[in-house]
């Protein structure tokens, strides 16, 4: 008797396969600025990536000013579709401003989210790698920064993290993670609003933003973090480099609509990205960083094993497709 369950079956395995391949990363594609990416589906839109003209951007903690940097111009949601910042995500490295080699980046779409990887030119004696990851989970970027010591004797560093609220001196801090209504080196992350309208249902072009700066057993947290000059979102990280040594850090921005509200969501995911490496690849937010720079980062404790499929395998998926295709056909 002919057991009609396995094409069935066979249909449903080759259908599970190719959806696995399917998912795969596509190739990156070289773009110029400035760009845009989405994430969440729709719901977050992160803004010209690449050019930062509209506000000079002070950096409060160490000398200097940023215009045309790496990072995002501005952010937004369906409801508020832009001006959550006026600049945002900019980095300084010993008080000089983070800048792309050229006028594009590499951007990879894969099953997660979207890269942004892009060029960046720092001091003489180090190198360095940034990354942007937008998640199709979260209206959520991940941005990654990296140093490496090229030269030969141990380097002190200061990096800057420097954003700019869409909401100008409007802004207020809506949460923060030791819940005292300010934010400081002690909060691992921080929530701002525009309180003109918070709930009321009108469209003020000015999202909810979230910023997690450091997680749970962090080797290197900030030294100095606040509000400056009412809008100024800055971070300051020190540490030592030894010669060929390798630092990193996870940094995280979030939208939220203000017309749906969602300062629970906010607050729950600025909880959730406050944990460690563990807790973080657990939720998926380590998504697109390879092993090396997962044991590379700093301002996050504990560790994460990133699982990469084997070389090769997509090949046997794509046979044990066919193969099960073929079975299907015999059965029928």
């Amino acid at each position: 008797m002919l057991n009609r369950s396995y094409p069935r079956k066979y249909a449903l395995c080759s259908a599970t396969l190719a959806a696995i391949l399917l998912a795969q990363p596509a190739a990156a594609v070289s773009t110029r600025f400035p760009f845009n990416v989405v994430a969440n589906g729709g719901n977050a839109s992160f803004q010209n990536f690449g050019v930062q003209g509209s506000a000079q951007l002070d950096f409060n903690l160490v000398p200097g000013i940023g215009t045309n940097a790496i990072g995002i111009d501005d952010a937004g949601t369906p409801n508020n579709s832009d001006d959550a910042f006026d600049d945002a995500l900019m980095v300084s490295v010993n008080g000089t401003l983070v800048t792309n080699a050229d006028n594009a980046a590499e951007v990879l779409s894969g099953p997660a989210g979207t890269n942004v990887i892009f060029d960046p030119l720092v001091p003489v004696g180090l190198s360095a790698e940034q990354t942007f990851f937008a998640f199709d989970s979260d209206p959520l970027l991940r941005e990654f920064f990296s140093l490496t010591n090229t030269g030969g004797s141990t380097v002190s560093i200061q990096i800057e993290s420097a954003s700019n609220l869409g909401s100008d001196a409007d802004g207020v801090i809506q949460s923060d993670s030791s819940l005292d209504g300010t934010f400081d080196a002690n909060d691992t992350f921080v929530v701002f609003d525009d309180p003109s309208d918070a709930g009321t249902g009108q469209s003020e072009n000015d999202p909810d933003t979230l910023f997690v700066f450091h997680g749970a057993g962090a080797e290197v947290s900030p030294t100095t973090a606040g509000l400056f000059f009412t809008d100024d979102v800055n971070a300051l990280f020190e540490f030592d480099l030894a010669p060929g040594e390798t630092k990193s850090l996870l940094i995280f921005a979030g939208v939220f609509d203000e017309v749906i509200f969602q300062p629970i969501a906010s607050q729950t995911l600025g909880t959730t990205l406050s944990g460690d490496l563990q807790a973080l690849g657990a939720g998926g937010y380590l998504a697109g960083l390879s092993q090396a720079q997962v044991d590379s980062v700093v301002n996050y404790g504990g560790s994460f094993t990133v699982i990469p499929l084997p070389a090769g395998a997509w090949l046997l998926l794509s046979g044990l497709v066919g193969l099960a295709a073929l079975r299907t056909r015999k059965s029928a």
